[in-house]
């Protein structure tokens, strides 16, 4: 598989790499830490892309947060829909109804686990890409996190 270049791929105003977003199952008093540490990470990762970083491809990482009326059905991490046009994976993570007490921790290492399930994907589909700008805002973000720990 060939992509296009990433110009050819998106209008000028699109230029982030990394999308962090969340699908909740339903509130509840065990899944509330999710909430908090979701949005942080959505902020912080918009933050981390204001230098523009490049990327031969773009990710959005979906959490997916169990509450009482739906649930993921499936354990870990695992790639989804990929659309060729704006060079972007989704790549989905099941999240545990209880949080921890360092949600945003728990949420870096599976954004780890997100960014090696991009990187097998493009190796399964005989793409020859490195992820170094997302490797990099992991990076930046874990780093982050320690100084503020």
């Amino acid at each position: 598989m060939t992509l296009p270049t990433p110009d050819e791929a998106l209008p000028d105003h699109e230029s982030r790499i990394l999308w962090v977003s969340s699908v909740q199952g339903g509130a509840s008093t065990s899944n509330r830490g999710w909430n908090t540490a979701i949005t942080d990470l959505m902020k912080r990762s918009r933050l981390r892309q204001e230098s523009r970083p490049t990327s031969p491809l773009r990710l959005n990482v979906v959490f997916h947060v169990p509450g009482p009326i739906a649930r993921p059905d499936y354990e870990g991490v695992r790639t989804g829909s990929f659309s060729r046009k704006r060079l972007l994976l989704t790549v989905q993570v099941a999240l545990p109804e209880q949080a921890p007490n360092d949600a945003y921790a728990f949420l870096l290492k599976m954004l780890g686990e997100a960014l090696t399930a991009a990187e097998e994907w493009a190796i399964r589909k005989g793409l020859s890409v490195e992820l170094i700008h997302l490797r990099e805002i992991e990076r930046q973000l874990a780093l982050e996190h320690g100084a503020n720990s």
